[in-house]
């Protein structure tokens, strides 16, 4: 039976402004096609929150609380942004606050986190035979962080292993130096060659933090694909027009940031080995993307085509074989 995962990449923006109904929009769809899409499990990427202040968690809480009363499962991380400050991201009191252990202490499908905080988490979902465990990790983990995961990974040899972390894939589908503004943390490289690689039922990174949408695969050192996707369209702006620059003598948008709705749907067709990946969003009357369109020559840029392969695609993934 086919199956679907979530993807709610950067909401930051959705949550500065109280009337913006866009973050309870994105879970009023899931909730209402959870059934139809069979939708398994929902996974945050991170910045959650733009200034880490206390209204833009209650914009938060209140989406994700819709969530909870509808059961369904999800996993979220703080991104750099859900924080006091770009050198003080280890300082996740409000994250906590709001998304700790605690609120997920009795969901059947939450298996745990590491230290005290919800900052490193792990979770669960299945469809029959097939058992997948979902390892979110803070922003450029620390050390400590990936050997955690690596025993989580190593108690779980029969599930199939999805990592999410917030900095991971940069432009161009490269791994990204997350470790940029601070000594105390690691880069999308080192993930991958610490954790990511070395575990032969790891199949599928998921991240977001860096304005475009990416895939990659990679093969493990025991020549197994690793599929890396990169989805983030914060950049996306609201009520956008396009202006002639003439300084630059080229067509621009104008308008601010926002993201506009657009999420991302991973459906699993293990019939046919297949993952189909499609964007889109719950605004109406939108029907294209705008900041990085590729016909302006942008590097790291996107097609405004929603059915673009940036934005629409497939990959294989056997779900027959062991993953062992």
């Amino acid at each position: 039976m086919n199956f679907t995962i979530i993807i709610l990449p950067d909401t930051q923006h959705y949550t500065t402004n109280n009337t913006d109904t866009t973050y309870k929009s994105q879970v009023k769809w899931i909730i209402r096609n959870k059934e139809a899409k069979n939708i398994k499990h929902v996974i945050h990427l991170g910045d959650i929150t733009q200034h880490n202040l206390p209204n833009e968690w209650s914009i938060a809480d209140h989406a994700h609380g819709l969530l909870d009363n509808a059961n369904v499962p999800y996993s979220i991380i703080p991104g750099n942004h859900d924080s006091p400050g770009a050198t003080d991201f280890r300082k996740t009191e409000a994250f906590n606050k709001y998304f700790g252990p605690h609120r997920f202490k009795d969901k059947s499908w939450y298996g745990g986190h590491m230290d005290d905080t919800n900052d490193n988490n792990y979770s669960f979902f299945s469809q029959d035979n097939l058992k997948f465990l979902v390892i979110a990790l803070e922003f450029a983990p620390r050390r400590k962080a990936l050997d955690w995961a690596n025993q989580i990974i190593t108690t779980h040899r029969d599930h199939r292993v999805i990592i999410v972390t917030h900095c991971y894939q940069g432009n161009g589908g490269d791994h990204y130096d997350c470790s940029a503004t601070t000594k105390d943390g690691t880069s999308g490289w080192t993930i991958w060659r610490n954790l990511v690689s070395t575990n032969k039922n790891v199949f599928l990174v998921l991240s977001g933090h860096v304005n475009d949408s990416e895939y990659n695969m990679r093969l493990g050192i025991l020549s197994n694909p690793v599929h890396e996707i990169l989805t983030n369209y914060q950049s996306e702006l609201k009520d956008a027009k396009q202006s002639f620059n003439r300084d630059m003598g080229e067509v621009e948008w104008l308008g601010k940031r926002h993201g506009n709705g657009w999420m991302r749907s991973l459906t699993f067709i293990p019939d046919s080995n297949l993952i189909h990946v499609e964007t889109f969003t719950v605004i109406d009357g939108i029907d294209s993307l705008n900041i990085l369109d590729k016909s302006y020559g942008l590097k790291g840029a996107y097609s405004s085509n929603r059915q673009n392969k940036d934005h629409k695609y497939s990959f294989l993934y056997d779900m027959k074989g062991s993953n062992k």
